[in-house]
């Protein structure tokens, strides 16, 4: 199987070869190849439950790049900036429940002299939990794209589907077949495509049905 995972434009690409530690115990990697351009790079792995072995040495590599630049961090001087798009995005992602967490020690406004390094990081992070995400999406068959434009379009949809949900709990409205449909969002609602979107338009307009705008 494909996985497709789509960077934008900012995020740094990793040029260190860094090897994790081996056990014997370990299974034998699964084939990677990482196409290594700067809006792009494609998994290639036999099955989808080799996804999580297959970008393990990545995210390894990724982490330790995460290690360096907070051990180089420059000494704090200058006045308060914003850090950059990912910083900003990966907050934006995170309070929506989408990746882990911000990136360590990195807030959306740095000091000048520490804004760069800080926005690094914070690139560095959301690439790891891209392909983290990626994972967890071809594991239900779905596809998992990092266009901004589709994920707002898929977390204002969510957003509303939550509202809507909570309205008709709050009603005792009970509707197996709406139920149905909210599970269903709920399950994909992180695996940012344009099926996902569809799912939650659809699930968003039976709940307006029910409980009305």
């Amino acid at each position: 199987m494909q996985v497709d995972v789509l960077i934008e434009a900012g995020l740094p690409i990793p040029a260190v070869n860094v090897s994790p530690p081996h056990s014997e115990l370990e299974p034998t990697p699964v084939s990677l190849q990482i196409e290594m351009d700067p809006s792009r790079f494609t998994l290639n792995i036999g099955n989808t439950m080799a996804c999580e072995a297959a970008i393990r040495p990545q995210i390894y590599a990724l982490n330790e790049q995460i290690t360096r630049l907070i051990a180089n961090e420059p000494p704090a001087s200058g006045s308060k900036v914003s850090v950059g798009e990912c910083a900003a995005r990966i907050l934006r992602l995170y309070q929506a429940g989408v990746v882990l967490g911000p990136a360590p020690g990195v807030g959306i406004t740095a000091v000048s002299s520490q804004a760069s390094n800080h926005e690094q990081r914070a690139c560095l992070t959301l690439k790891a939990d891209f392909l983290s995400k990626a994972c967890k999406c071809a594991a239900q068959d779905q596809a998992f794209s990092t266009n901004p434009d589709v994920e707002d379009k898929a977390l204002a949809a969510f957003r509303s589907v939550q509202t809507l949900e909570k309205r008709m709990r709050d009603l005792g409205i009970v509707n197996p077949a709406i139920r149905k449909m909210v599970e269903k969002a709920n399950n994909v609602h992180d695996c940012f495509n344009l099926n996902t979107i569809e799912v939650l338009n659809n699930t968003e307009k039976a709940l307006q049905g029910v409980v009305g705008r």
